[in-house]
């Protein structure tokens, strides 16, 4: 569970590399007990923001606080905390035990305690009857999970991940996740988690940082973070989404022949150019107006229609040259028999406008069904 404390806090961390920035005054905090997933495409800073967490870089400016306590220019055994990174690392020449057992050796624990402990890790990472076996006899999921309780056995206050999971299948990755998941909600840990993988990001996150070319982009829950994103790129970057330019007319957007109205009080100006965003789910498709809450309702035709799956991606168009993804559940599309060339009700339950020049993002949900 999560306290109301606040375990970690970076407060505007800078760092750069042969004159490129690579992070670029970074902060948040961490609450004791939070899963918070850090997660942006490759090169976003994201590890070297984990690396400064673990004392294994240092960042040119700014402060790490770990309960309030200022630990730049700390090294990482100072730290008090367990990191496993995208290869485990282990001791080739030590069994799975000692592997574990290692940092407790090095830190003077009794023997029988070690023994004690480094079994109750294996069984909570599902590794019991592992211990006398040799790293290379083991697979990529087994030989991270033994990085993952040579990490835990210590108790750590904190522990960082760096995309641990990347190098394995996709069923291993899915299976680890789930007990990673487990084990850190049992530990009460505070963990941070560096991935590029979005599902991952939200399976694990109790919050997510999304980053992109060394910012801080947007901090949130998962459903934040998809559902009201607060810039442009996190909007495309998380899932799928429809963009379609337009230019404020009369007060109001174009989308195609439909006059989207603009929230109260919002800054654009008459000509502003702008950006509509649509996830593809809330454009729901239907042969009959029957099953749509509105006596006003948008019009189109189906373009095409591609199977993912247990969903169905289907073009559709609405006139004026606009056209829009829509992803709907495969029974559902099966049920009404669509197909291409079908001419259909478009009802759109959410969207979002961007001025296409910045990065503020206003979230406006539609209050009506549409009419083209």
């Amino acid at each position: 569970m999560k306290g109301n404390k606040i375990a970690v806090s970076l407060r505007e961390i800078s760092k750069s590399y042969g004159g490129s920035k690579i992070l670029n005054n970074v902060s948040f905090n961490v609450w004791e007990g939070e899963f918070l997933v850090i997660l942006g495409p490759s090169g976003c800073g994201k590890t070297t923001l984990l690396r400064i967490l673990a004392g294994l870089d240092e960042q040119d400016s700014g402060d790490v606080l770990f309960y309030g306590q200022n630990v730049s220019g700390l090294p990482p055994r100072k730290r008090d905390l367990g990191v496993v990174f995208q290869e485990p690392s282990l001791f080739k020449h030590m069994t799975v035990s000692q592997n574990v057992g290692f940092g407790l050796k090095v830190k003077g624990v009794p023997k029988y305690q070690i023994v004690k402990q480094v079994s109750e890790i294996l069984d909570m990472v599902g590794l019991s009857g592992f211990e006398s076996r040799m790293p290379n006899s083991l697979s990529g999921g087994q030989q991270q999970r033994v990085a993952l309780a040579r990490a835990l056995v210590l108790k750590p206050h904190l522990l960082l991940l760096d995309e641990p999971f990347s190098a394995l299948d996709i069923k291993t990755r899915q299976k680890l996740r789930s007990d990673l998941k487990e084990i850190q909600q049992k530990f009460g840990i505070t963990t941070i988690f560096v991935t590029h993988d979005q599902e991952e990001a939200f399976e694990l996150g109790d919050r997510i940082v999304v980053m992109n070319s060394g910012k801080v982009e947007h901090i949130g829950t998962p459903e934040e973070i998809y559902d009201y994103p607060k810039t442009e790129f996190v909007a495309s970057f998380i899932g799928t989404v429809n963009v379609i330019k337009s230019r404020v007319e009369n007060g109001k957007v174009p989308l195609g022949l439909i006059p989207l109205e603009l929230p109260p009080g919002s800054k654009f100006n008459e000509d502003d150019p702008v950006k509509v965003l649509i996830r593809p789910e809330n454009i729901v498709v239907e042969k009959s107006i029957k099953k749509l809450k509105s006596e006003e309702i948008t019009t189109g035709k189906i373009l095409n229609m591609v199977l993912l799956g247990p969903m169905v991606r289907i073009k559709v168009s609405l006139g004026h040259g606009v056209s829009l993804i829509s992803a709907r559940p495969k029974a559902e599309v099966s049920e009404q028999k669509l197909k291409e060339g079908d001419k259909v009700f478009v009802y759109i339950s959410k969207y979002s406008i961007f001025p296409e020049e910045t990065e503020i993002l206003i979230t406006v949900p539609i209050t009506k069904i549409l009419k083209v």
